[in-house]
């Protein structure tokens, strides 16, 4: 071999040696490019993480892409945008990324592109094993959205996300368990899965073992998740935690931590705690009396009610808002809490009773003289009359008890 053959290959080592040096050196400054905006993203940081993800991003950096897409997706340090999304998580999803393949199509759906790009991307995600994707799919299929329903095909991808650490399909897992959707009937599988969800802090998780644990009378521990969940402000296991301290189950019996749980349960726009705290002022069962502070309370659960009825909802249920229609009524019909107004009382009456609440039935067949079946004293519809709030003649020798 020549001495001339033997200087290329040299010369070819040396110039491959300092290329292979010098990319190693970029990758080594880009990795530490990335944990300084990772760093700085994980403390709320954007202002020095989004720069730097823009910085990567342009060239080419999937991790980078990933963030910044993210970072637009929810508005972190720039302006919020699906669109703006879509144009970095794109070319990351492209290279397999399967985080970026699960936000691209959550960033899909919500632009409401075509279903089959939302399932393409999140078939593609949930093939790598990513949790979001398998719970996204999970949930298509349990409310049969752009798919064939199949509570089997959901219980397969909530399971696959759930032994992967999502906290919601575990949550879920439970349910379904629970009820026998999609799985065989097991109350052990769902209590598993129940407290795997709520070790991990799910609120919802938490208050349903809590709710479990006290219906088996192991009251501590029901009480330790219900407090759990309610000391992290979930309304529901407030409401739970109020009725333990207000019967003495689990807890020392205490008016006052039931008034104090249910208080806050109810300034959270809990119907329940609306309608329990609506009694106790009725009654002055734990807090001074004040029909006035009831009727209110009463009256924002009808509204709420009111609104159901328009829109199609259920955010109110009948076990409710029947009762509180019936005590309105009666307000109205004696004047308690609120200028006497027959008219207005007739409809509330008339309603309760319509829906089969019994002390509604007789105060209508006592003050008018009707059944609920019989044609209506006046055609208009309950909004119309309750929007005109006129005013008759006194009703004298009315009913005046609210807790029937």
């Amino acid at each position: 071999m020549t001495k001339r053959v033997i200087s290329s290959i040299v010369g070819i080592g040396l110039v491959f040696g300092v290329v292979a040096i010098g990319a190693l050196h970029r990758m080594d400054r880009e990795a530490r490019l990335l944990m300084q905006a990772e760093a700085a993203y994980n403390r709320q940081d954007y202002g020095e993480a989004v720069p730097i993800y823009q910085r990567l991003a342009k060239r080419g950096d999937n991790i980078a892409q990933r963030m910044l897409g993210k970072c637009y997706m929810y508005g972190f340090g720039v302006e919020q945008s699906y669109e703006e999304a879509v144009k970095h998580l794109l070319p990351a999803a492209e290279q397999g990324d399967m985080c970026a393949q699960a936000w691209l199509a959550s960033c899909y759906l919500r632009l409401e592109k075509p279903f089959e790009e939302v399932y393409s991307w999140l078939r593609k995600a949930s093939i790598q094993g990513e949790d979001s994707a398998n719970l996204c799919l999970g949930l298509f299929y349990a409310d049969g959205y752009g798919v064939k329903q199949s509570h089997e095909t959901a219980c397969d991808y909530f399971w696959k996300a759930a032994v992967a650490g999502n906290v919601q399909a575990q949550y879920l897992l439970g349910i379904h368990y629970e009820s026998g959707l999609g799985v065989e009937r097991s109350d052990e599988q769902a209590l598993a899965w129940y407290e795997k969800a709520a070790i991990n802090g799910h609120l919802n998780a938490q208050t349903t073992l809590g709710q479990i644990y006290l219906s088996k009378e192991q009251n501590e521990e029901g009480v330790k998740w219900t407090r759990l969940a309610a000391e992290a402000g979930e309304p529901v296991a407030q409401v739970n935690l109020a009725i333990c301290y207000k019967t003495g189950q689990g807890v020392e019996q205490s008016d006052a931590e039931a008034i104090r749980w249910t208080r806050k349960a109810a300034e959270q726009g809990d119907v329940e705690a609306l309608y329990n705290l609506a009694y106790c002022y009725a009654e002055g069962d734990g807090v001074e009396q004040s029909i006035e502070k009831a009727f209110e309370l009463w009256k924002l659960i009808d509204n709420r009610y009111m609104d159901d009825l328009e829109t199609g909802l259920s955010t109110v249920p009948k076990q409710f808002a029947i009762p509180t229609m019936y005590n309105l009524g009666l307000c109205y019909l004696n004047g308690d809490g609120v200028q006497q107004n027959p008219i207005t009382a007739y409809i509330y009456i008339r309603g309760a009773a319509k829906s089969g609440h019994p002390g509604a039935q007789r105060v209508l067949k006592e003050v008018w003289n009707e059944n609920p079946d019989d044609p209506l004293i006046d055609a208009s519809t309950r909004q119309e009359i309750l929007k005109e709030q006129s005013t008759s003649e006194q009703t004298n020798g009315a009913p005046t008890s609210h807790n029937e």
